[in-house]
């Protein structure tokens, strides 16, 4: 899978919860999916790439906690 198609992806699925601030952030379950299919992804699985890695699972989980704020604290 090329990068680009891959971070879509990860966009999309980080952002489900955005179209509706009353709609739930996502699971932990939904969000380990997301982690595994990112590991398992060509690029992001070799050694020399887990910077990248790291730094978009870090995003992902930044943002989940942005959206669990917002939904929390109306």
């Amino acid at each position: 899978m090329e990068i680009k198609y891959l971070l879509s992806a990860t966009i999309v699925l980080s952002s489900l919860c955005l179209p509706s601030i009353k709609s739930e952030a996502m699971t932990d379950e939904n969000r380990q999916e997301v982690i595994k299919i990112i590991y398992k992804d060509p690029f992001f699985s070799l050694p020399k790439n887990r910077h990248y890695r790291d730094e978009l699972i870090k995003k992902i989980h930044d943002r989940q906690l942005e959206i669990e704020q917002i939904i929390n604290h109306p």
